[in-house]
This record gives C-alpha cells, sequence and structure tokens, in this order.
C-alpha cells in the first residue's frame, strides 16, 4: 500500500488522478463511445447504469444510442434504440460525476470502462471513449425518486 502526503488539504480519494496542474486532463460527465454489449438483457436509451472507469464507479444512465454496427456488412444502422449480447455500437452516456475520461486512440487506462447493472452487478458493456464533450462545471439536476442526480 502507498500513503501519499498532501502540502495543502485536498480532498482526493480512490480513484482520483494525481497530475501536475499543467497535465490536468479535462473532465467530463458526457462520454461518447464505442461499446461492446455482453449482456443477455438489451441496453437501451434511459438504461441506469454503475460506469466503471479505472477503480472508480459512477452512477450514469444511457442518454443515445446513435448507431450499431452490422457484422454481415460492416454498416452503420443509425439509431437501432437497443443493443443486444454481441453487438457493436455507439453510446452517449451522462454520469452523475465529472470523470477524466480520454479516448481511447490516447490512453487505454482512462479512456476504457465497463457499465454494469447496478441492481445485479451483472457486466453490461465493455467501452471505448472516442469523443468526450468537456464541461467545465460539473452538471447537476433534479435528483428522481431514486437520488440518481444528473
Amino acid at each position: 500500500s502507498v500513503t501519499v502526503l498532501l502540502e495543502d488539504d485536498i480532498d482526493v480519494s480512490r480513484g482520483d488522478l494525481i497530475v501536475p496542474t499543467k497535465d490536468a486532463p479535462a473532465t467530463t460527465q458526457d462520454v461518447e463511445a464505442t461499446v461492446c454489449h455482453v449482456a443477455d438483457a438489451p441496453l437501451t436509451v434511459g438504461h441506469r447504469v454503475l460506469l466503471k472507469h479505472g477503480t472508480r464507479t459512477v452512477k450514469g444512465i444511457v442518454k443515445d444510442i446513435p448507431s450499431r454496427l452490422t457484422l454481415d456488412d460492416l454498416s452503420l444502422h443509425p439509431h437501432p434504440g437497443q443493443l443486444v449480447a454481441n453487438d457493436i455500437g455507439r453510446v452517449k452516456i451522462r454520469t452523475a460525476e465529472p470523470l477524466p475520461a480520454d479516448s481511447y486512440a490516447d490512453s487505454r487506462r482512462t479512456g476504457s470502462f465497463i457499465l454494469i447493472d447496478p441492481s445485479d452487478g451483472t457486466t453490461l458493456t465493455a467501452g471505448m471513449v472516442g469523443e468526450s464533450f468537456a464541461s467545465p462545471e460539473p452538471v447537476k439536476g433534479t435528483a428522481d425518486e431514486d437520488g440518481w442526480d444528473f
């Protein structure tokens, strides 16, 4: 185990990155990614998920599924509505907390994640971040009846 002593009183927890200020990654709550859906249950727009990014796990919601790759001819099927087992597609996810998500092409470590079903812990998808939309301030909405606030 490692103990890090900081000069200033800064709230640091598991999953946080410690980097020089000039190298600090952009953080975002809106992630667009290519995913491979591995669960038997389909992934749909509005699906509540846990997004595990490195050692950090945050709540998220699938905001859109812009396309699915048709494996027969490698064409893109726009707005399929859902992804089923073994589908490869693009998704847009909003997270409850900002994440330092880089493009997978730039960093495998900060550009990959898995989506987990919060009700039973089942792995739903493995994802590679494509584009993220940097948001300088955390986006907060009104919490729903289950306390999902973003």
